[in-house]
């Protein structure tokens, strides 16, 4: 939770304005979006398409897909659950005009943790590479 929360603070401090996905298929440029608590958010669609993923929103959760794996998102709460294991955040996904947006963390973060053969996460140049993707 401390690491989250320093995490978020640095984040939050020297937020992108957009981050760009780089994968074997090219890249994209991701405009972000800054909650009203300060927190950068990452808008799920175009991560979707560049991560041929899913999201599925069934009430007040939202469920996003990555690679075979479902990530589960209590919409306006700061943790997520994966793995039937809940794991805190340092901001909640947020449903704006059917629009799901996800912490920047879950870019930064969780993707290359959960899946660390296949993302990493370049801070300095807001840059999610996908294995196999020029640098």
């Amino acid at each position: 939770m401390i690491a989250a929360l320093l995490l978020a603070a640095a984040i939050g401090t020297h937020a992108p304005g957009s981050i760009t996905i780089a994968a074997a298929r090219g890249e994209r440029e991701i405009a972000l979006r800054i909650n009203v608590a300060g927190a950068p958010l990452v808008p799920s669609a175009p991560l979707r398409r560049a991560r041929a993923g899913s999201v599925r929103i069934s009430g007040s959760w939202a469920e996003v897909t990555v690679g075979r794996k479902p990530f589960r998102f209590p919409l306006g709460a700061p943790f997520y659950v994966y793995n039937d294991r809940p794991q805190a955040m340092a901001s909640s996904a947020t449903l704006l005009r059917y629009t799901l947006y996800l912490p920047l963390q879950f870019v930064a973060e969780v993707l290359p943790r959960s899946f660390g053969d296949r993302y990493r996460y370049d801070a300095a140049a807001a840059r999610l590479v996908e294995a196999g993707a020029p640098d």
